[in-house]
């Protein structure tokens, strides 16, 4: 993540570190969460805000392993999304305008069920990851981005966005076809 400092990742995952504790804990009073994924925690038969709070630790814990492995450093193309929205750049430029002009925890990229490429910011994470699977995940809290950018969430998002892995959306195209 070329875009951040080492200090702003250490910070970033000492977050993430915290989450996984935190469900560790959930994990064992209830035995049945180990393993789960989100939508299968949102089905388990439990105290319903108990089982709310685990899934809302499992879907932040989710988004931000998404979120570490979204980027490169290298372009590789994507000619699905060249395909689909004219050029990477017009997608790119329609995630930059949509992430400053919301004010939400993530956004998220992924495929429908059509395997077309569609993209959707999110502050309910539980109602985002229950729904779908994210390809690519982009933090838009002030926590990512502060340490190095400041009040300077255009920069943040100017510099993540140009080091998004679009070739893990082409290769999740690609299976999607094959099948």
């Amino acid at each position: 993540m070329v875009f951040l400092s080492e200090t702003s990742i250490s910070l970033h995952k000492e977050y993430l570190r915290n989450l996984k504790l935190r469900l560790s804990i959930f994990e064992k009073t209830y035995p049945s969460l180990r393993g789960k994924s989100c939508y299968g925690i949102s089905r388990l038969n439990m105290n319903k805000g108990e089982r709310e709070e685990a899934l809302k630790l499992k879907c932040e814990i989710l988004a931000h392993e998404i979120y570490f492995d979204s980027f490169n450093q290298s372009s590789a193309r994507c000619d699905s999304l060249s395909r689909q929205y004219v050029s990477e750049a017009n997608f790119l430029y329609q995630l930059f305008r949509a992430c400053e002009a919301e004010d939400a925890k993530f956004l998220f990229i992924y495929l429908n069920g059509r395997g077309e490429i569609k993209y959707c910011i999110e502050n309910d994470l539980t109602r985002a990851l229950t729904n779908f699977m994210p390809q690519l995940a982009f933090d838009l809290c002030e926590h990512a981005y502060f340490y190095d950018y400041g009040f300077d969430k255009s920069a943040y998002l100017k510099a993540a966005l140009s080091c998004l892995n679009l070739s893990k959306i082409e290769n999740a195209v690609a299976n999607i076809k094959k099948r």
